[in-house]
């Protein structure tokens, strides 16, 4: 599916990649960040969420 749209990117891009290109922290970042604390302070371990975390962290480094 990625490969099918790769020339329709522009203005399609969300504001993720926006941020990215633009070398600002993401929603993604702070959202799962968010998640992480909030499901700590009640117990809840969010392993999805510290994955995608990570990946969004690898991908901002990567940016920058």
């Amino acid at each position: 599916l990625a490969a099918a749209h790769e020339g329709d990117r522009g203005a399609q891009d969300g504001e993720d990649a926006q941020d990215l290109e633009a070398g600002r922290p993401t929603e993604a970042q702070f959202m799962n960040g968010a998640a992480i604390e909030r499901g700590a302070r009640v117990g809840l371990d969010l392993p999805v969420n510290k994955v995608l975390l990570a990946l969004v962290r690898a991908l901002e480094e990567k940016a920058t």
